[in-house]
């Protein structure tokens, strides 16, 4: 870009427009347009408005664009901001705050969450009846949980594709002087495309690069991460800790509703439960459940114990490193602060011995951190603990962690769902309600264990994974006669 000739056009009219506000316009956008996600996020659209015969300056009433993922949110608005709105952006539409018709044209950009608790169907018609365009974005992925009639309501739906390799060394060429491209040097597998997104293309770009060398490396970061995606594969969200309890799975919901109203602005802080203790015997998923919740919030999950801060040295230190972890949650917020090994803070009343006073002072410093003097506004914090009648009362009073809830081994009825979220889409086709029944009594730990040993013989045997090989991992991790089972085996 820093080759092309600039130009910015002024209506002599507008006597609010400075050469202060131009240079600024025109500075932003230079940086807009530099950014090579938001390039590829034009050659997106551009090819999905070719088949609605559409251009981007033609994006009025309600677009419906379908996104391979919801990180190409951004960068589609800033390539439709650039693109068919003259540089400028969306109008920041609230529910519940409807405004009267505008005089002026203008657009909103709505993002569908799939989440509970989204209110975007009330944004857009607020957007509608105040006679805004409306670009609302959605993954692909929640297209079957969009809001009812959305798509019927739509003037036009775009499914972005991801472009060839050709469109993104055309992408990264823009505003270039002209190079010369061996084009089928830039070709590489198209299948690895299906995994491209922002932050990838942001980590392989380089400036001034070759476009070869762009592509090359592009291609080996996306083999790496379809790697990585093949092993990490299963379910994400609430969805990898099936069988909560009632009252467990009811606060866990709420609290992810009442996280996204509050990131939504519909809510205050006050509003916001400040955490709880999840209580139960070793294995039983205490951190997958915390896991599983940032997932499901969208939100870092940060982490920190006792025995973490105390391996920083004599009790300043581990102050100093306990005040750390807060201060990096107040940092990182809206996010779960988990603190495991909670029962570590014993009720001070019980202290004796040399060290009670020692004791006595860390426990007033948590204490004191979770009352937030300084303010932990977007932090949910979350404890766990093996025995919940040893901790110290003040910790679960209210403003601190509110409640105690309760995680179990995971019932007959449970355990085969938590054998396939461990199976990650293996054995699918299988029925495996008699090995669920072999396995109850296992805590949710010891069967993502047998898994995980059924999965290295097959490997070790060089074929796929069969419902044999489970079973017998679950017989030898329960001391089970192996004979009696062996009708089940094939």
């Amino acid at each position: 870009m820093a080759n092309r000739p600039k130009a910015v056009f002024v209506n002599p009219d507008d006597s609010a427009a400075t050469s202060e506000q131009i240079e600024e316009l025109a500075a932003e956008r230079e940086e807009i347009s530099r950014d090579i996600a938001v390039r590829v996020a034009r050659v997106m659209l551009n090819s999905a408005l070719m088949t609605e015969v559409c251009e981007l300056g033609e994006l009025d009433g309600l677009s419906l664009v379908m996104l391979p993922s919801m990180e190409w949110a951004r960068p589609v608005r800033d390539a439709i901001k650039l693109g068919a709105r003259g540089g400028k952006g969306p109008t920041t539409v609230r529910a519940g705050q409807p405004a009267p018709l505008r005089a002026e044209p203008g657009w909103a950009f709505v993002e569908i969450s799939g989440r509970v608790g989204c209110e975007a169907p009330a944004r857009i018609a607020i957007a509608l009846s105040q006679g805004l365009s409306v670009v609302a974005v959605a993954a692909a992925a929640d297209r079957e949980r969009l809001p009812l009639g959305l798509e019927g309501a739509a003037d036009r739906v775009l499914v972005l594709q991801p472009p060839s390799w050709v469109g993104l060394a055309a992408a990264a060429m823009e505003g270039r002087q002209i190079e010369r491209v061996d084009w089928n040097s830039v070709r590489h597998d198209e299948a690895l495309l299906d995994g491209l997104t922002p932050s990838i293309l942001g980590m392989c770009y380089r400036h001034g690069q070759r476009v070869q060398a762009f592509c090359s490396r592009l291609a080996s970061a996306l083999k790496f991460a379809a790697k990585r995606k093949l092993a990490s594969s299963g379910p994400r969200g609430l969805a990898r800790v099936p069988g909560l309890s009632p009252a467990v799975n009811d606060w866990v919901h709420s609290l992810v509703r009442d996280f996204a109203d509050y990131r939504e602005g519909r809510i205050g802080w006050a509003e916001v439960d400040r955490g709880a203790v999840i209580a139960g015997p070793p294995g039983c998923g205490k951190t997958t459940l915390a896991r599983a919740m940032a997932e499901e919030m969208g939100v870092p999950l940060i982490l920190g114990s006792q025995a973490q801060w105390q391996s920083c040295g004599h009790q300043g230190d581990m102050l100093k490193a306990m005040r750390g972890t807060f201060a990096e949650a107040r940092q990182a917020a809206p996010c779960l602060l988990f603190l495991d090994e909670l029962d570590a803070f014993s009720d001070r009343r019980k202290l004796s011995g040399d060290n009670a006073e020692y004791c006595r002072q860390v426990t007033n410093a948590l204490l004191a951190e979770l009352d937030g003097a300084v303010g932990r506004d977007g932090v949910v914090v979350i404890g766990a603990c093996n025995h919940a009648d040893l901790l110290e009362p003040a910790l679960t009073r209210p403003g601190r962690l509110e409640r105690v809830l309760a995680l179990g081994p995971p019932d007959r009825d449970v355990m085969e769902a938590v054998l396939r979220v461990h199976l990650g889409g293996e054995l699918k086709h299988e029925a495996l309600a008699d090995v669920a029944v072999l396995a109850h009594g296992m805590t949710g730990a010891e069967a993502e264990a047998a898994v995980r040993d059924a999965k290295r013989a097959a490997r070790v045997l060089g074929r796929p994974l069969r419902r044999g090989d489970l079973l017998l991992a679950i017989c030898e991790a329960r001391g089970i006669e192996l004979v009696a089972h062996a009708a089940l085996i094939h």
